[in-house]
């Protein structure tokens, strides 16, 4: 005959093994650099809700969201760390950063295995023509099927475009060792790196192509974006209608990132219910 807690522990143990065995997605943006006071992939991460109902199914996925540093030692040992501690026995990675060039979110498909900084990370490095792995391969791929990937967001809504650079800077390399380490995981159903684009740039784009602003002005958005960084005027050399265009002016920024920063966030959503609906090609 068998014991009370005995049978407490058969009745326990299936359902505690379906919990471990749930999907979970990790999500990652970075923090500000090269004298930005905010980086946008840093926003939406954070701006992410704990999970995310799965479309059809109406299962939810948790969702972890971690910022990495910006700086190439310290961004790899924090995703580490994250990924070690994420439970589920299926793992899903999307990282996230800012392309502040581009008008599109763009879906990297090779990292490649080149260190050349064009300005120094958060802590100083600035390698040029370094291996990131110098017995590593020239570039690494994702798994994911990104023209799916690409149809599916634009069928959404969101202007987006298959990269096959992903710059040579901490982004690069922080998707280069993850693709290493993971991209063959059979725990990890996908890696992918994502690039945010100029929220002022993506604004526009969007709004050409959904017609909901033909009047906007080209260089507006543009020009509050890219902060001009020739120093501050000296006190008591504005005027009172300078200063009040000036605070404007930074109202209108503000309002502008929040508004690139919830579209970005709905765009990463969509990306993680595709790639958790999805199998790698």
């Amino acid at each position: 005959m068998r014991c009370r807690k005995c049978a407490r522990m058969h009745t326990i143990a299936p359902t505690q093994m379906t919990e471990t065995r749930r999907l979970h997605c990790l999500i990652a943006g970075f923090e500000p650099f090269d004298k930005a006071a905010v980086n946008p992939s840093q926003q939406a991460v954070l701006s992410l809700p704990k999970s995310i109902e799965l479309a059809g199914s109406g299962n939810r996925m948790p969702v972890s969201s971690v910022v990495l540093p910006t700086c190439c030692l310290d961004a790899w040992k924090t995703l580490e760390k994250s990924a070690r501690g994420a439970k589920g026995n299926e793992l899903i990675l999307l990282l996230s950063g800012l392309a502040d060039k581009r008008d599109q979110i763009s879906l990297e498909r090779f990292a490649l295995n080149v260190q050349e900084y064009r300005i120094p990370d958060n802590q100083g490095h600035q390698w040029q023509e370094e291996y990131i792995l110098q017995d590593g391969p020239e570039a690494l791929r994702t798994k994911v099927n990104l023209r799916q990937l690409s149809r599916h967001l634009q069928a959404n809504g969101f202007a987006c475009e298959i990269s096959n650079h992903a710059g040579t800077f901490v982004c690069n390399e922080i998707y280069y060792r993850s693709l290493q380490s993971w991209g063959s995981n059979p725990r990890f159903r996908a890696v992918l790196f994502v690039h945010l684009p100029n929220p002022g740039g993506y604004l526009r784009l969007q709004a050409k192509l959904t017609r909901a602003s033909a009047d906007n002005e080209d260089s507006e958005s543009k020009t509050l974006w890219q902060a001009d960084d020739g120093g501050q005027a000296e006190e008591g050399s504005f005027s009172q209608a300078e200063s009040r265009s000036l605070g404007e002016a930074q109202n209108k920024e503000t309002h502008l990132i929040s508004e690139a920063v919830e579209a970005y966030a709905r765009a990463l959503t969509e990306i993680v219910r595709f790639l958790a609906n999805t199998s790698s090609p």
